[in-house]
């Protein structure tokens, strides 16, 4: 639907520009010579410079289009230039919380994202010769828990996705500071069960990993609701992982941890 009316109003540009054109010499020209140029200001986003030239008839109808596709190109260079400029803001935001907020982590590009047997992976260019191994905690540059190392390479590592059905984790609620265990459910979430019935969570909570080596571990998820059944002592949480596997370009590694909450 979008595309459609943008080609329709394409096409009544063209026309009034073409009966500004035809016009644009002759008395009936001054008539609504003004008004085109209101119209095609705005579609066109060019200098007022370019508004005299047509308004005076001294453009051709093919030098007006060209000018519109030059001017297409330089807003598509700027959305090229703003999305560097983010690239660049994440790496050093990256690399800023590489030198200030862990040790003995090594950095990784993420090659791709996929799907195998219904469980979600990344493969990342880090491997056995940059000390990783199977077992390994993977976070993103907001130390979040992507993952864990599946399988490494020399020079290649399989990501599985934390959230996939299997994976099970020790972990704590914040900030209610109560322990549980959090299983993968698949497609990006968790079930913690067994939470007492009048333990306040709050949706909105967050679950971080405990054991994983660090005064304050790495956060898996939010609390998104729960699930009470009538005369049961304990609840379900419901959890969605936070970080976003698909759309890193980057993920670090937890070379030397010693958790007890992965298997």
């Amino acid at each position: 639907m979008g595309n459609r009316k943008q080609a329709v109003k394409f096409a009544g540009a063209v026309i009034l520009l073409g009966m500004l054109i035809f016009f644009g010499r002759t008395k009936a020209g001054n008539f609504f010579r003004s008004g085109i140029n209101q119209v095609l200001k705005p579609f066109f986003g060019v200098s007022t410079g370019f508004n005299q030239l047509i308004g005076r008839g001294r453009l051709s109808f093919d030098e007006s289009l060209k000018l519109v596709d030059e001017n297409n190109r330089l807003k598509e260079r700027t959305f090229e230039f703003e999305k560097l400029k983010a690239e660049n803001e994440s790496l050093k935001k990256a690399f800023s919380f590489k030198e200030e907020f862990w040790t003995g982590i090594v950095g990784a590009r993420v090659l791709f994202n996929f799907k195998e047997f219904g469980k979600e992976f990344l493969l990342i260019d880090q491997g056995r010769s940059g000390g990783i191994k199977e077992g390994d905690l993977v976070i993103d540059s907001n130390r979040l828990l992507v993952g864990i190392v599946k399988e490494a390479g020399e020079k290649w590592t399989k990501v599985e996705v934390a959230s996939n059905s299997g994976r099970v984790f020790e972990i704590e609620f914040v900030p209610a500071a109560i322990r549980a265990v959090a299983k993968g459910l698949g497609n990006r979430a968790f079930s913690i069960e067994f939470v007492p019935v009048d333990a306040q969570i709050p949706t909105g909570s967050f679950i971080a990993l405990t054991n994983s080596g660090f005064v304050s571990g790495p956060i898996l998820g939010e609390v998104v609701g729960e699930k009470v059944l009538a005369g049961a002592a304990f609840k379900e949480i419901r959890v969605v992982l936070l970080s976003r596997p698909d759309l890193l370009r980057e993920v670090f590694i937890i070379k030397s941890h010693e958790t007890k909450a992965v298997r």
